[in-house]
């Protein structure tokens, strides 16, 4: 029985620290010796949604029906698998059943509001937001959702409204909601001054850079590398992500927030460059460490997010990469970095940062012997006058 509480506990801390692939050989032990454990099913489908594993995370949450069908987490879960595989059809059924199992399952009337937006059913969007706020008026979800429609309409003033209600719910602890609050901020009030947006966003970033990509040079003090190695890290190959082989990086995507002199001062330096390749203020959201060694790289990936379909973020979010050493050029696979759409290859140097609209998908592979280390950033540019 002890064993059996270390294993389950195991799973949970390695699913809350991230490490999903680890996760997954622990819940495929314990389904080995008790095939109908509802936490290790629950938490396989979530790991392998988090993976990218949309048939398999649909078949465990099948089989968690033959459980339980009055769950309606689970058919809510299923409808955001479909959702995410862009099946709007058949996610809006499974959301509308697990309404049906549960009249008060509130995230399912905010999920179907968003699905009718997309389809540009204004109305029927507006309709499940009123009736599921009907039910409660402290739902995050549901005032998150009001205030993508009102941002629809261009009722700014609404959609700023409903933005402060759902990070209030959420205790400030909302990062997509934050963002958008800022910007819907930013938009009202160069609306209501009558004033142009100048600030750059992915539009717009090609007239200003003629291969849809910013190079800027940046001094590397050694002092940044030796705080880099020192800082914490997590092995490539337990990542959810684009990166692959050996090599290790930032645990979670929070570079910046670590209480260093050094860290702050790399990020002040990076917030110039940017604010300069954006002509606006900023917004950081992601900020982390690679070092790549042996055969190590990422497979074609771009780095936008559900909640960057609404509010213009994804318009306004740019990615940067900055090569504090760019490592042994001379192997057989130097380092290239490969921006797709148009295809266009990049042998980086030392000291060099690449910023590209986040929306762009691009790969790179290096297996030199000696590290290669790079700082990423992902950031927004907020509307500026």
């Amino acid at each position: 029985m002890q064993n059996t509480s270390k294993t389950v506990n195991s799973m949970l801390d390695s699913y809350s620290n991230k490490n999903y692939i680890l996760c997954l050989k622990i819940t495929n032990n314990i389904l080995l010796n008790d095939k109908n454990n509802i936490i290790a099913l629950k938490i396989k489908a979530a790991c392998l949604k988090t993976l990218g594993r949309f048939e398999e995370a649909l078949s465990t949450y099948v089989l968690m029906l033959k459980f339980d069908t009055q769950i309606p987490e689970l058919y809510y879960n299923i409808g955001n698998l479909y959702r995410e595989a862009g099946n709007l059809k058949m996610a809006a059924q499974k959301y509308k059943e697990s309404i049906d199992k549960n009249p008060n399952f509130l995230q399912a009337y905010a999920a179907l509001s968003v699905i009718h937006l997309e389809n540009n059913n204004l109305q029927e969007a507006k309709n499940f937001c009123t009736q599921g706020l009907l039910i409660s008026n402290n739902s995050f979800d549901l005032h998150y959702a009001m205030s993508i429609l009102y941002f629809y309409e261009c009722l700014y003033e609404e959609s700023i409204n409903e933005l402060t209600i759902a990070l209030k719910i959420s205790n400030g602890t909302s990062i997509e909601a934050g963002i958008a609050l800022a910007i819907v901020k930013r938009i009202d009030s160069l609306k209501k001054r009558n004033l142009i947006d100048k600030s750059i966003n992915i539009k717009n970033f090609n007239k200003k850079y003629e291969r849809n990509f910013s190079q800027e040079q940046l001094t590397v003090k050694e002092r940044y590398l030796d705080t880099v190695y020192k800082s914490d890290n997590t092995l490539l190959k337990n990542l959810p992500d684009a990166r692959f082989g050996e090599g290790i990086c930032t645990p979670n995507f929070r570079l910046f927030e670590l209480n260093c002199t050094i860290i702050k001062e790399m990020r002040d330096e990076l917030s110039k460059l940017m604010i300069n390749c954006v002509n606006s203020e900023i917004i950081l959201l992601d900020s982390f460490c690679n070092i790549f060694f042996g055969k190590s790289g990422t497979t074609p990936h771009h780095h936008l997010k559900s909640f960057d379909n609404y509010f213009d973020m994804g318009l306004r979010k740019f990615s940067l990469v900055w090569y504090l050493n760019v490592g042994d050029q001379n192997s057989l696979d130097p380092g290239i970095l490969k921006l797709f759409e148009p295809e266009i290859s990049i042998l980086p140097k030392n000291g060099d940062v690449i910023i590209i609209p986040s929306n762009r998908k691009h790969s790179s592979s290096y297996s030199g012997d000696s590290k290669r280390v790079m700082v990423g950033v992902n950031f927004y540019s907020l509307p500026s006058c």
